[in-house]
């Protein structure tokens, strides 16, 4: 919120000059009253919704009735039926992808494994949806192909609290975080049960890494969010979201808490020390 306040201010907008902001939250929202809420917001008639990802841009477009969204990060926006492509979304909606296509998390999945070369059993944790879309398939393929028992941690709008004791009964080796609007505020909860558990973790946003995973190979939450201010304010200007086209991200970095993982007793091999974007010491 802070990077979007400031993104805002960088292009003329001010909050309780020239800017109203009204924050919402899903946080301990079921879908039905996530929908309720995405009503309500409706009602009050802003000019711009923006959205944390994909379930909420999905269920901000079926209540919005044309006001245009700026999703801040997406998975696979014209899957979800939000674009009619990247190049030209051609309705209401707009924004960032958080991803080229579903390679990156299988990246991010070969990276773990070559952190934990001997691991057996590893954890996806995430949402349903960020299980079954093409990014946990894509997850999922990569450890069928290296034998790697992975199961489903299951969180739920309230939270992570019962998927994450679900690691200690399966006897899980390491816990893959799915890379979604789901997660990204838990970055510091993640990382407390990394070293609370030794259990090591692989975050999917750079700032995760800062709060305590073992690991992260992506992008910038804050990168996200700042971006996303250039669509506000094209909208805002008369533009039609519709002709905005959703850009893709151009860097994916490697992020490596060394500190983490000599808590943990985990040795980082110096291959992957010498390819980490940063390492945290």
């Amino acid at each position: 919120m802070r990077a979007f306040i400031q993104g805002m201010k960088a292009r003329g907008y001010i909050e309780g000059q020239n800017l109203v902001l009204d924050r919402r939250t899903i946080a301990g929202l079921d879908f039905p009253g996530i929908d309720d809420m995405m009503a309500e917001l409706v009602r009050q008639k802003p000019d711009v919704i923006v959205t944390p990802g994909t379930n909420s841009s999905v269920r901000a477009m079926k209540a919005a009735g044309g006001i245009p969204i700026v999703m801040a990060a997406s998975v696979d926006p014209v899957g979800a039926g939000l674009a009619q492509s990247l190049a030209r979304p051609g309705g209401s909606v707009t924004g960032l992808a958080t991803d080229v296509g579903a390679g990156a998390q299988a990246k991010r999945m070969e990276l773990l494994l070559e952190l934990l070369p001997k691991a057996r059993r590893i954890a996806f944790v995430g949402w349903k949806m960020d299980s079954d879309n093409p990014w946990g398939k894509e997850v999922q393929s990569v450890a069928a192909k290296r034998r790697v028992g992975l199961f489903f941690a299951e969180g739920k709008p309230t939270g992570f609290a019962d998927a994450l004791e679900a690691l200690k009964r399966e006897k899980s080796e390491a816990f893959f975080v799915a890379a979604s609007p789901n997660t990204t505020s838990l970055g510091a909860t993640f990382g407390e049960f990394t070293l609370a558990s030794r259990i090591p973790s692989s975050c999917g946003f750079t700032e995760m890494a800062a709060q305590g995973c073992l690991m992260s190979y992506g992008q910038s939450i804050t990168d996200f969010w700042t971006k996303s201010t250039i669509y506000v304010d094209k909208i805002l200007k008369g533009a039609k979201p519709g002709d905005l086209p959703i850009e893709q991200p151009t860097r994916f970095e490697l992020v490596i808490n060394l500190k983490i993982a000599k808590a943990i007793g985990i040795k980082v091999p110096q291959s992957l020390l010498i390819r980490a974007d940063r390492v945290i010491e």
